[in-house]
């Protein structure tokens, strides 16, 4: 079947497979992963993520906050906002501006190895900020990201309101 997967050798390097309809690789091409960046919780505001630690999931449809991470890239209407600041408010923009213009994988982990990861365009992350508030997100509908420029990959089920910690390969 063909796709893209991604491959992490024991030695921890990540590799980006391209395969075919035999499932022969076709060209591969290395890739970096972030550090760990976090903690963080997810908020069911309306609203970007406007304390430190915070990420909210704003559904524009219902004008509500959801705590549903898996329903970001399934419809325009579900955005996600990451507050720059961690939970240990720690200035995490040289971490998470790698998200911005780059091809990527991001994984938001909790608990004892539940996770969501995303596939990520170059298109999908940009940063606003403004009276104290610096956010990272994706926003199809308030802003530039088009959507499907992020989807879910894969997940492990739903969050359970627990600390979050961020990571993502560059590809």
């Amino acid at each position: 079947m063909p796709g893209q997967f991604i491959n992490k050798s024991n030695s921890g390097n990540f590799q980006l497979l391209n395969t075919n309809n035999t499932g022969n690789a076709l060209f591969s091409k290395s890739a970096s992963e972030s550090p760990a960046i976090g903690p963080y919780t997810i908020f069911a505001n309306y609203s970007p993520a406007e304390s430190y630690g915070w990420i909210t999931i704003p559904d524009h449809a219902s004008m509500m906050g959801v705590l549903d991470p898996n329903l970001v890239g399934t419809d325009p209407a579900y955005a996600l906002y990451i507050n720059a600041f961690d939970g240990s408010d720690t200035d995490q923009s040289v971490n998470l501006i790698g998200l911005v213009g780059n091809s990527t994988q991001l994984t938001l982990s909790w608990g004892m190895g539940s996770y969501v990861t995303y596939n990520c365009s170059p298109q999908a992350f940009e940063f606003n900020g403004g009276a104290g508030v610096i956010n990272l997100y994706y926003d199809s509908v308030y802003g530039s990201a088009p959507f499907g420029s992020i989807s879910v990959f894969s997940s492990s089920g739903t969050y359970t309101n627990e600390a979050i910690t961020i990571t993502y390969i560059t590809i």
